[in-house]
């Protein structure tokens, strides 16, 4: 498993983008969050990593809430991929329930297409591929193998375990301190934890 972090950041970082990484698959990646600016996230990470990131090579995004400085970035992402790479497809965006249900409400307005007139044109479907991510058991997400657990935070959000059958990178989401999501991240052979 290669490993890419992308942004470090928090909701109030003037320096750094909003906390997500990429996983390198042989499909090309999986995006770990998306926070605002992604297109040029990825170029700096691309630059810092020597690692070629090319966002049409994005096939799935998993995203651990719907705060902006894990999820603003979602609309470009999508509009990039539909308008500006050359049929790559859509990707697939997973997410556990309760933060799926809010997704389409979150990126609606800027993405229905709706113009100046009162029917919507465009869906979440329309973009992405949703997926979820089931709490009780796995969620295949490409070639990795995804479990999702609830973390403590002012809104649904999930810590993660994504294993490529070989190695297992643990990702707290935005949490307090909990010792049993600490104790449930301890399979992991690398936690990043925000």
């Amino acid at each position: 498993m290669r490993l890419i972090v992308t942004g470090t950041g928090d909701a109030f970082s003037a320096e750094r983008f909003g906390s997500s990484a990429l996983i390198e698959t042989a499909q090309g990646f999986v995006a770990i969050d998306c926070p605002g600016c992604p297109l040029a996230m990825y170029r700096k990470a691309s630059e810092r990593s020597g690692i070629e990131i090319d966002p049409a090579r994005i096939h799935d995004l998993i995203l651990t809430h719907l705060h902006a400085d894990h999820a603003g970035g979602l609309e470009t992402m999508a509009f990039h991929r539909k308008y500006m790479s050359g049929g790559a497809g859509k990707p697939g965006l997973w997410a556990a329930d309760r933060v799926m249900e809010r997704m389409w409400e979150r990126l609606a307005p800027s993405m229905d297409g709706r113009g100046s007139g009162d029917k919507a044109t465009n869906s979440l479907s329309d973009f992405y591929s949703p997926g979820i991510l089931h709490m009780d058991s796995h969620t295949k997400v490409g070639d990795l193998v995804v479990e999702a657990r609830w973390t403590k935070h002012s809104i649904p959000t999930v810590g993660l375990l994504i294993s490529d059958g070989q190695t297992t990178l643990g990702w707290s989401g935005d949490t307090e301190f909990e010792r049993e999501h600490a104790q449930w991240l301890s399979q992991a052979d690398l936690i990043i934890h925000e």
